[in-house]
Parts: structure tokens; sequence; C-alpha cells
């Protein structure tokens, strides 16, 4: 009698972001595709009883080294899969063994055989899917050892940029596994070292997560990797309608943040400044209080982002006590049961506040290392360090929800590109705020960045956001 499935909540066992998460939900565009359909049940119980087999019978607990791994785990799996016609061990240069990846992929019989044509190994590839690289049973492959000093991740790299250049883009794809991670590359990616799609097939055949597994067979299958009538892919039509659904994210977050966010947050921090003693009067009062609104609006959707992204240590519960997906779930469930937010207390304000101080100068004890950019500094926008200048429950919950959900989901920043956060803070910077009728408005002015002295294009923005925010938080 089979186990009853794991019904206790826990991460997917799935990540990355080569292909939009949302798009391959349970209920995302892709279970309404043709290929996903075209797995019918019958065929899917069939590759998952011999995919379990396989992992049973694999003796893990003896600690198997690469070569077992290989033979015993990865190759099988494949086989399962349906890859049938492969080459091993063939030489992507033409004298030397140090670029040898464990394995080329076909998608038929007939591809292999045109590539057997070929006398020179290289050209092999030509003809090829999918290049493979295993690795060890559980190996770290993001991690270095004393025998390799390149890490897996930069090995199957090398070759896949290697392959890419020598079959002049026909060959884009590899496939790298521990036996337990397998994660799908591809050359043509935005950031081919960071986005990949990572499946724990143990895991999945654990919870019996259907769903993951149809995932595992549907994106790891032959079929998956061969165009169809026109031209594309299953792989390219996720990428191609994942760009279309991303770019959409991205335009609702964009004009509900220009439209409904920032000019909320301006008045908001123009009149807890004026709750200060600060009047706003003079224009410098104004400028002021922009550049608080700017800063705070680009910590939020920085933070978002990078928790998203695993950019900041959410799996550390130290950490995730303080993250700011804890404050976006508390508004969550407060604001679904009806709840009232304070309009005299400020627990949001101080509990983002103090993120905000962690990140600027880490926290070890919570994992967290400190942010050496200026995006987190206290003379960013010193409005924001007056102990007197607060924002309300009431105001901070509305801005959570409107930065964290879309249609009662939450919005996932980890599909959002830097260039399209970059695009958001763009567009707010050719406005400034004026003061009418005793009222704080927004307004365009093309030369307000000049005044300021925000003038970043997105391609400079990106560059200072992987500069000085995304590497240091990574190392």
């Amino acid at each position: 009698m089979p186990p009853a499935p794991d019904c206790t909540p826990s991460p997917a066992p799935w990540r990355g972001s080569l292909f939009a998460q949302d798009f391959l939900k349970p209920n995302g565009p892709l279970a309404d595709s043709r290929a996903w359909n075209a797995l019918g049940d019958g065929e899917l119980a069939a590759v998952a009883a011999g995919l379990r087999e396989i992992v049973e019978r694999f003796p893990r607990q003896h600690q198997p080294n690469e070569a077992t791994t290989e033979d015993e785990l990865i190759w099988p799996v494949l086989q399962c899969l349906g890859w049938r016609d492969v080459l091993r061990q063939q030489r992507l240069s033409s004298r030397g063994r140090e670029d040898v990846p464990d394995g080329v992929l076909f998608a038929d019989g007939a591809a292999k055989a045109k590539a057997l044509e070929q006398e020179e190994e290289w050209r092999r590839y030509g003809h090829g899917a999918a290049l493979v690289e295993a690795k060890r049973w559980g190996v770290g492959l993001d991690r270095s050892s004393d025998q390799q000093r390149r890490t897996p991740a930069g090995q199957v790299l090398r070759y896949l940029r290697r392959a890419d250049d020598l079959t002049h883009g026909a060959l884009r794809w590899g496939i790298l596994s521990n036996g337990r991670c397998w994660r799908l590359y591809y050359a043509g990616a935005r950031s081919v070292a960071e986005e990949f799609l990572e499946m724990d097939l143990p895991a999945i055949l654990r919870r019996q997560n259907r769903h993951g597994l149809k995932l595992f067979v549907v994106l790891l299958r032959p079929q998956a990797f061969v165009p169809d009538g026109n031209g594309q892919s299953l792989h390219q039509f996720i990428l191609s309608e994942g760009r279309r659904y991303e770019e959409r994210v991205a335009a609702n977050l964009s004009d509900m943040v220009f439209h409904q966010v920032f000019p909320r947050l301006a008045k908001a921090l123009a009149a807890a400044a004026e709750g200060a003693g600060q009047p706003l009067t003079a224009p410098s009062s104004l400028a002021q209080v922009r550049e608080a609104a700017l800063t705070l609006l680009y910590r939020l959707l920085f933070i978002l982002y990078a928790e998203d992204r695993g950019l900041l240590p959410v799996q550390n519960p130290g950490y995730n006590n303080y993250s700011l997906r804890q404050r976006r779930d508390d508004v969550k469930r407060r604001k679904d049961g009806k709840d009232v937010f304070s309009t005299k207390f400020c627990r949001y304000w101080c509990d983002l506040q103090g993120l905000c101080q962690a990140i600027d100068k880490g926290d070890p004890s919570i994992g967290l290392p400190p942010y050496n950019g200026g995006l987190f500094n206290a003379a960013q926008a010193p409005l924001l360090a007056q102990p007197a200048v607060r924002l309300n429950d009431q105001v901070m919950a509305d801005l959570l929800a409107d930065l964290s959900s879309k249609t009662g989901n939450y919005i996932n920043y980890r599909d959002l590109s830097v260039e399209q956060l970059g695009s958001i803070y763009e567009r707010l910077l050719d406005h400034e705020l004026a003061h009418r009728d005793g009222a704080v408005t927004v307004q365009p002015n093309l030369f307000a960045r000049k005044k300021s002295g925000s003038y970043y294009t997105p391609d400079a923005l990106v560059r200072l956001i992987i500069k000085e925010t995304l590497t240091p938080l990574v190392e």
C-alpha cells in the first residue's frame, strides 16, 4: 500500500528564475498548454513508477561516488524520461580533455546518426538537444571542492557557452544534476548563471507532489526540446509567454505605483513632516519629502524583490521573523479578516526602519550580512531618519498591501527583472511635489531629476543594483 501523501505545508520542490514561477503554478498558463495536456495520467503514472524504482534502489546510504551516481541514477532517470539516444564523454575541444561534458542528448535516432557522421567529436554537439553534466550524489552545485577549483554550476556554464559558440546556437540547453537536484540551464537566458530551473526529484517523489512530478517530466523529456510546427519548443514557448506575463505584471505594478502608491506615500510623509514641525512652503522642504518618498518606495521594492529571489536570508528563521514578507502576510491576514489598523500606532513603520538599519549595517545573529551600498544608509534620506517622522499602521498597511498583491494573490517579484524595477523608478524621477491649496500633489517636471541629482538611466540603475546591492548580499 503506497504511503499517504505528505500534506505538510512546505516550499515547492522546484526553484529558480529561468521560467516565471507564476507560469508554472498548478493554475498557471502552462497547465492549459498542449504540451502539458499531451502527457496523460496513464503515461505519467508509468514514468512516476519508473522514477520511484530508480531512486529507491539507488544506494544513497553508502555515499556513492560520481561514477555510481551517474551510472545508477542520472542516466537511468534520463532514459526513463525518454532519452534513448545519447553519446557520452564527447570532447568540446579539438585537443585535450578539459572540456568534456558527461554526455549529449539527441531528440531521436536520426539526429544521433547525423552526429556520428562527424569525425570530430565537438561537431556532434550541433545535432544535440542538450548536454549533460553529472556529479556525485548530493554534492553542492554551487560550491567548489579540493579536487575541483570550478564549481559544478560554473563547469556546466563553461560547457554551455562553448557549445553555444561551436554550434552557432544550435545547442543551447544544459542539464546539471547531483542525482537529487536537477537543473536546467539556457544559454540564451538574460543571466545564464543566475537564471536556471532546479527541481528536487526525491522531494517530489517523497511528497507525492503530482504537479511537481508532471513539471519534472514535461520539462525534461525530449519533447520539450523539440521545435513544433511553428519552430518553437516548449521551453521557448514558456520563455516567451512568461516574458509577456512579466511585462503585464510590471506594467500593472508601475501604473499602481505611479497613480496610487507614490502620491499617497508622498502625502503621508508630508503630513508627518509637518507634524514634526517642518513647514512645507519652501521648495527645499518638498524636495526632501520627494527624496524620502522615492527612497522609501525603492527600499520596499528592493526588499520585496530580494526576499522573493532569496538574496536576503528568508530561509533563516532568525531573519524571517523580521522580514518584510512576515509584515506583508500579517497585513493580508488582517485585511482578509476586516481588521482595523490604527492611525496612532506605528508598529509596521518601526519594524521597517529596524529592518532597513539591519540591512545597512548587517546582523550576524540572524544571518544578515551588511549591505554596503547607499540605498539603506540613513544619510540617503535624512527625513526618514528623524524620530518624529513616522507613518501609522493604517498608512503602512495600505502601502504594503498595494505593493504586495494583485487580485488576491501576491505579486511574485522573483519573476521581475531589475530593468523592470528600474523603469518604475525612472518613471517617477520626472515628477516633483507641489504644495497647492493646502495639499501636496505630484506634478510632471522634466527637470526634476536634475534638480535632485537623481539622474539614472535604466542601464545605470541596473548596474547600481547589481554592483552595490545584489553582489554584496550574495557574497
